[in-house]
């Protein structure tokens, strides 16, 4: 029996974990052996696709949130 991918749902902290940013989920998925992080904009409703969780911190800081020391961790 071939099993579902699990779509694993992260939120982004910044200001190490201090302050929940609630415009950003990350996705984690796997795909052909190596996983994929998938960045959403939950008032745009955008989709940006990353190989690494560090490109995808660097964009999340770039385009949408300013501020030092981005973490990523469980949603509230």
């Amino acid at each position: 029996m071939k099993q579902e991918a699990q779509l694993k749902k992260y939120c982004v902290y910044a200001n190490g974990g201090a302050e929940w940013v609630d415009i950003i989920r990350i996705y984690v998925i796997g795909c052909d052996g190596a996983a994929r992080y998938i960045v959403q904009n939950v008032e745009e409703d955008d989709l940006y696709v990353f190989d690494s969780i560090g490109e995808a911190l660097e964009f999340i800081k770039r385009e949408y949130v300013d501020k030092p020391h981005l973490k990523v961790g469980e949603c509230p």
